[in-house]
């Protein structure tokens, strides 16, 4: 499957961001354009991104990224085990675009080099229509004194190499099953409360609600779609 431009009202795109949770780009921003197929940022974010909480750091919960070390786990590589997500992009595009990907469990830093290659396919086609046009070696400025590129069939302004991920986002999918798990927390012996002897009385635990995280014997060779992941994306 392609990358294809679909059908979402400003209300629905409102309001699957309202459903998303926020997570931060690696190095706080990262250009979309320093994802080319020959960048070793590429392959340094897809085995090394790995969210710190929410949703998406609940899926992942037992999947060790693959340049990762984690000794105290002890769990099978998750190579193998695929993850199917959307990616939509609607910035600075004329419509929204959206593209079912999969990538290994083992690296999830892969959604942004698949972004990326999202952005070029897009731009890729603006280019060939305004050469189609004519304008044989670039596209034309928005007005002879903007920088900006002009509006085209798939792009309305901005160069792809102006382009910067300033954030992520990720809606869960909906039907992915729930489960509850012990929560962390820090207990200062001095502030237990204690029996009529004086004995320590430890609490009993908190449990959250959490989504079910990926194991290697459930979801190897499932149908595993995570969820949709969209783009705080600068300029």
């Amino acid at each position: 499957m392609k990358p294809e431009e679909f059908e979402i009202n400003d209300e629905e795109l409102r309001s699957l961001w309202e459903k998303s949770e926020e997570h931060d780009v690696p190095f706080k921003w990262l250009g979309v354009d320093r994802f080319h197929s020959e960048s070793p940022l590429r392959e340094a974010v897809a085995q090394f991104f790995d969210p710190s909480e929410g949703g998406l750091a609940s899926i992942f919960y037992m999947s060790v990224q693959q340049g990762k070390y984690r000794p105290e786990l002890t769990i099978p590589d998750m190579s193998d085990v695929t993850v199917r997500a959307d990616i939509i992009l609607t910035y600075p595009l004329t419509n929204p675009w959206k593209w079912r990907v999969e990538f290994p469990a083992s690296r999830l830093g892969e959604i942004f080099s698949l972004a990326h290659d999202m952005y070029l396919h897009i731009y890729d086609l603006d280019n060939a229509n305004w050469q189609a046009k004519g304008h044989q070696d670039k596209v034309p400025r928005g007005a002879p004194k903007l920088l900006n590129r002009a509006r085209g069939e798939y792009v309305w302004g901005h160069d792809m190499s102006d382009l910067v991920f300033e954030g992520l986002a990720f809606a869960p999918n909906p039907e992915w099953p729930k489960t509850k798990r012990k929560k962390l927390r820090m207990i200062m012996m001095n502030e237990l409360p204690r029996d009529e002897d004086g004995k320590i009385k430890i609490p009993d635990p908190e449990y959250v609600e959490c989504l079910v995280p990926l194991e290697h014997e459930t979801h190897k060779g499932q149908e595993n779609f995570i969820g949709t992941f969209m783009f705080q994306i600068g300029s």
